[in-house]
């Protein structure tokens, strides 16, 4: 292949001569390893995909059927917590209920 020497438009006087690089050393190789060991990469590259499908299949549905202990404990005291604050919300409406009524006979025995 004869080799082009490339002027800037621009300057008369070459700069620099570009080369395209030959890959035909690297593209043989490469072909050299693929037959050597193309069907050995064929079957890694398939157990590879099907891994990765296998652990993002996994991910979705949750991993672990069995709840971790960690998760337990905050579970039971989020439901104390609840727990307490219904209470307490009760609490408070038995006692504006119970001052309702007080009201109320407190006018009917003033009416009377």
């Amino acid at each position: 292949m004869e080799e082009a020497e490339i002027y800037d438009v621009r300057d008369d006087s070459p700069r620099r001569t570009l080369r395209n690089p030959d890959l035909s050393s690297w593209t043989a190789s490469v072909g050299e390893v693929l037959a050597q060991f193309g069907w050995a990469l064929l079957l890694l590259c398939s157990a590879l995909y099907l891994l990765v499908q296998f652990l993002k299949r996994r991910r979705r549905e949750g991993g672990s059927e069995e709840p971790v202990p960690e998760t337990e404990g905050r579970a039971e005291a989020l439901e104390a917590s609840r727990r307490r604050m219904q209470e307490e919300l009760d609490g408070r409406a038995d006692c504006v209920q119970g001052e309702d009524e007080t009201a109320r006979r407190t006018e009917e025995e003033a009416e009377d």
